[in-house]
């Protein structure tokens, strides 16, 4: 999944944006600006899709925290995602090897939502829901997988929940449809948000649980024991870190991939191994190239516990996830920031990543094509913009003045 394009009206410090996405996609800004609130939509789309749409809401504080605070109180609050599928539809068609049998996958989505808040009280309705999707209609013909056709669904539900669609009644019967658009459109227009129910379809047709993950590690949870029975995934504050390398180092494959990319980043790293504590917790050591000795995790630097959550956070969790990093770049030295660049964007040809950073030289080392910039205005207003289709920002570089100067220098504000 990769979110190619947001748009939103009066979510939190935002009044009005529309961003294409990139696969890579560094956020800066000062404080304050509205990064973590640009987070928040990411963390608002996924937790609807996961939680549902009341519990997506408590998790941003309620209602009264998520629409703008300059907005009249009929105000509503408007959201558009447009998302691609293309990889997932490309791995699912190899999947299908029955020959003479269609299959419709869809290849992309735009959504949107529409959240009315209450005048008194902390309600709201939904307004009005639609998707749009578009199918390519696959067929496989002795083992070569040839498009027939596309066909885009429009599907909208009104605030009294009455559901309207474009489905072509002709469009229904395929015989030798292995998957046909009459059972898609059934899926969806079930009870419930029409945005859960098409995740849901389509979790049933490409087989994943993608979802967007937003890490903020905590460098003193990265270095501290685990219990031994903890989650499987990477948490968001690393704080489980030590299991997923204990989960890591039990697979050779996995362990020699670890210790190549370790190597590197960190030379000076020529093990790591995990020990258990008598108290039924396991912590991780490293052993040093310098003089051989074997360190604690609590012993470790903050930039050597940090980068290697990093590490575990790009290449050894779901690869369809979206990842969020918020500052990655805390505590590591500025000669490693360069190798971190490289990684983010090796990883992100293959998955769509976002950065938040306030440091000069990851811009210095990023493509100006990846770089977001958020700035606020005096009443608070919030926007979000391209570094390169800024024109005053354009005639600093054209100058020589680099765009780590300019960020310094307190320009891009």
């Amino acid at each position: 999944m990769k979110i190619t394009k947001i748009k939103a009206e009066n979510f939190k410090s935002y009044k009005n944006i529309e961003i294409k996405l990139n696969n890579l996609n560094f956020i800066i800004g000062g404080n304050a600006s509205g990064k973590s609130n640009y987070v928040n939509l990411l963390k608002f789309f996924n937790d609807i899709i996961y939680y549902g749409i009341d519990d997506a809401i408590l998790l941003q504080g309620g209602i009264k925290y998520l629409l703008n605070s300059n907005c009249r109180k009929n105000s509503s609050i408007k959201l558009n995602f447009e998302i691609s599928f293309q990889k997932e539809q490309q791995t699912t068609v190899k999947l299908f090897t029955i020959d003479n049998k269609k299959i419709y996958l869809p290849s992309t989505l735009k959504y949107f939502l529409q959240i009315k808040p209450n005048e008194k009280g902390d309600g709201y309705k939904i307004s009005n829901e639609k998707l749009e999707i578009k199918f390519e209609h696959l067929e496989n013909k002795n083992g070569e997988i040839n498009l027939i056709d596309s066909y885009t669904l429009k599907i909208s539900k009104d605030s009294n929940k009455k559901i309207q669609d474009n489905f072509n009644t002709k469009q229904k019967k395929e015989d030798n449809d292995f998957i046909n658009m009459n059972y898609i459109v059934k899926f969806i227009e079930r009870e419930g948000l029409l945005l859960n129910n098409f995740f849901s379809t389509v979790g049933l047709l490409y087989g994943y649980n993608s979802k967007i993950k937003i890490y903020n590690f905590d460098v003193n949870l990265l270095k501290s024991p685990s219990n031994i029975v903890a989650r499987s995934e990477l948490e968001e504050n690393g704080s489980n870190l030590v299991n997923i390398i204990q989960q890591l180092l039990k697979t050779k494959a996995k362990k020699e991939k670890l210790n190549k990319i370790l190597r590197i980043i960190l030379p000076f790293i020529d093990d790591i191994k995990i020990e258990n504590n008598v108290n039924k917790s396991v912590f991780f050591k490293v052993k040093e190239s310098y003089n051989k000795k074997e360190f604690p995790s609590y012993m470790l630097s903050d930039g050597t516990v940090n980068i290697l959550a990093v590490i575990v956070a790009l290449y050894f969790q779901n690869n369809d996830d979206i990842i969020v990093l918020e500052e990655p770049e805390r505590n590591i030295h500025p000669k490693l920031l360069s190798i971190l660049v490289t990684i983010l964007e090796d990883v992100s040809s293959d998955r769509q990543i976002f950065i938040t950073t306030h440091n000069p030289f990851i811009i210095k080392e990023a493509n100006l094509n990846d770089v977001l910039l958020v700035s606020r205005d005096s009443s608070g207003v919030s926007k979000i913009s391209k570094i390169v289709d800024d024109k005053n920002i354009k005639t600093f570089l054209e100058n020589d003045l680099g765009i780590e100067d300019l960020f310094v220098d307190g320009i891009l504000k």
